[in-house]
């Protein structure tokens, strides 16, 4: 009896969000915000498996760079449409910035007999447009199974950055209510 309940109240603490608050200083107008513009995503401080991202890149070929650069842009565009279907987005005075950052990458592989999953941990700072100041920091992180038919990294790593952008604009809605 004693496993079983410690099977269900590990499942429980299981399925908690996957959002962690970082840093929280939103008074609760900001919080009720309901318009929102979307930055491109950032790369800048991010870190591939355990190297900077600037010495990851360093060691492709010009043709996995641009791909990389192929990889950043739809990732960015997949996030923000997916968030912008949950929140009503504005570039409007006004209206909070999403600034979303990479922080961690692991791209993952499939090579038939073994696969690693794409993950992702993204920084998502909401700032005050009028004082340029962060109210609020929070964390998400998603993984995505390699299969023979997500072979490449590029398209799990725009499916990391849809179910991230789903989850931040869920999260949004919801707080705004």
């Amino acid at each position: 009896m004693r496993t079983i309940i410690l099977c269900v109240v590990l499942f429980i603490a299981g399925c908690g969000g996957p959002k962690v608050a970082v840093r929280y200083e939103a008074r609760r107008a900001l919080l009720a915000q309901r318009r929102y513009a979307i930055e491109p995503v950032r790369f800048e401080s991010m870190r591939v498996g355990r190297v900077a991202a600037a010495q990851w890149i360093a060691r492709k070929s010009e043709a996995q760079r641009q791909r990389w650069a192929a990889d950043q842009r739809l990732l960015s565009d997949t996030f923000a449409a997916h968030v912008a279907a949950r929140v009503p987005i504005a570039d409007g005075a006004g209206a909070l910035i999403i600034r979303p950052i990479v922080d961690e990458l692991e791209p993952g592989y499939y090579a038939y007999v073994a696969s690693g999953r794409t993950h992702m941990v993204l920084r998502v700072q909401i700032i005050e447009p009028l004082s340029n100041q962060v109210v609020e920091e929070l964390e998400l992180r998603d993984a995505v199974n390699a299969h023979a038919w997500s072979a490449a990294a590029g398209p799990r790593m725009a499916r990391a950055a849809a179910n991230l952008g789903d989850r931040l604009g869920d999260f949004l809605r919801a707080r705004s209510r």
